[in-house]
């Protein structure tokens, strides 16, 4: 039984560790000038090798590196972004398995958000940056979720030890330039583990061990897998959720409006009586003769 349990717990801790495999951008921004070059890796805590890049856009569905950028070994990279660059890029195994997703976002826009494309862990410093195509250190004004948090005369603004509910929308803004598109800022909590131990006995018999090689050789493969939302489309603007939200609650204010102007009446339905038709009785005709 002990035996057992060991090997529950060791097939938990391979559970654990697959998921670790990660997808890095360089540079670190999910918002890109088109122009720009850009690149992201594929990186596993126990082997890179065998990863691919994989994207979603408005013209792409789960279309590998090969087809639409320079492929490396685990990595990718596109040396002139396009608009049509825009969408959900992520690392896929060979064996179907797969990490987060990153939303990359290519403007022709003067000005850009410089955020972190991955989500940030709570409690951390993050630093956000108002860059345009020539200069990053211009006065700025932040936003989040539409209302202005904070105007920094170096251009950047520096959000410490950050909670969740930070979490949400951001966008920024230069006097002349313009503004940034919007780019959503993700907070995870901490989950920071003390590394597992596993002894195994040396009392184990040779058969003990074949075992359990054998298991981990069938777990490992089945463990990586997809997270929800990496298939799905490009992320659109929230932008335009509210817009079809506000479209909703406007026509159900309608059909209210509508209900509203209904006359009632009441309808009474009696049952159908209909007069029984008695069948007429038979008449016998009979001729008399009278004699003189």
């Amino acid at each position: 039984m002990s035996f057992l349990l060991k090997l529950l717990v060791l097939m938990s801790s391979l559970c654990r560790r697959s998921e670790q495999a990660g997808v890095t951008l360089s540079p670190d921004s999910s918002q890109v000038f088109d122009g720009q070059s850009f690149s992201l890796s594929c990186e596993d805590n126990s082997d890179s090798a065998g990863w691919t890049v994989r994207r979603n856009t408005s013209t792409d569905t789960r279309a590998p590196c090969e087809d639409w950028g320079i492929h490396g070994a685990s990595t990718c990279g596109i040396d002139y972004a396009l608009a049509l660059d825009t969408g959900v890029y992520w690392c896929e195994s060979g064996e179907g398995g797969a990490n987060s997703c990153i939303n990359i976002t290519v403007t022709n826009r003067s000005v850009i958000l410089l955020s972190p494309a991955l989500p940030v862990v709570e409690g951390r410093d993050v630093t956000l940056r108002c860059q345009t195509k020539t200069s990053s250190n211009r006065e700025a004004t932040f936003y989040k979720n539409g209302f202005n948090v904070s105007t920094e005369q170096t251009g950047h603004m520096t959000i410490h030890n950050i909670p969740k509910s930070d979490e949400g929308a951001y966008k920024c803004s230069i006097v002349g330039e313009g503004e940034s598109e919007t780019s959503w800022i993700t907070v995870s909590p901490s989950t920071t583990r003390p590394p597992t131990l596993f002894i195994i006995p040396a009392s184990m018999s040779v058969g003990g061990l074949v075992l359990l090689v054998l298991l981990v050789l069938l777990v490992r493969p089945c463990v990586r897998r997809k997270p929800v939302g990496c298939d799905a489309a490009p992320v659109r603007s929230r932008r335009a959720d509210v817009r079809r939200e506000t479209n909703r609650m406007t026509a159900r204010e309608r059909v209210t409006d509508d209900v509203e102007d209904v006359s009632y009446g009441q309808i009474i339905i009696r049952a159908n009586l209909r007069t029984e038709h008695r069948p007429e009785p038979e008449i016998v005709y009979s001729s008399l003769k009278i004699n003189h």
